[in-house]
């Protein structure tokens, strides 16, 4: 039988309503699910067929533990669904000024340095924006956003 941990966080240990929705159809077909925080001490990573980040909702809040987190469990040789690598770049929203650079289209974007003194304002009109999304480089869904 195949026993799968899905990644949560301490607010909302057990997932989220979708990752219930999954892990039933997963159950339905075999599949033993596990979800446990992801910064949970004394967990075997490796002792599951595959560590999948599911709801790993504070790892923004907390981005420097969660880097550690992360190499730990590359380390423990655990198999994860997408790459601890993959997962550590996705992090910081620079990811997307990477895909930009090799021709994958984003949205329009404007990079500002932490502390920058820009006027949203000017910002719009100067692109004939009527509307934007203002986001830290590391963030979850729509907090502080």
């Amino acid at each position: 039988m195949t026993n799968v941990v899905f990644t949560t966080y301490k607010q909302q240990p057990e997932g989220s309503a979708d990752d219930a929705a999954t892990a039933s159809l997963l159950k339905e077909n075999g599949v033993t699910v596990d979800s446990i925080p992801w910064d949970q001490e004394q967990v075997q990573w490796a002792d599951y067929d595959l560590v999948v980040p599911r709801s790993c909702w504070d790892y923004h809040l907390r981005a420097d533990e969660f880097r550690v987190w992360l190499e730990r469990l590359k380390e423990s040789g655990a198999r994860v669904a997408n790459s601890v690598d993959t997962l550590r770049w996705n992090m910081h929203k620079s990811y997307l000024r990477e895909l930009e650079s090799k021709g994958i289209s984003i949205l329009p974007t404007i990079w500002l340095e932490k502390g920058s003194d820009a006027e949203l304002s000017s910002l719009l009109m100067e692109r004939g924006w009527q509307e934007a999304v203002i986001k830290p480089m590391i963030s979850a869904d729509a907090d502080n956003t």
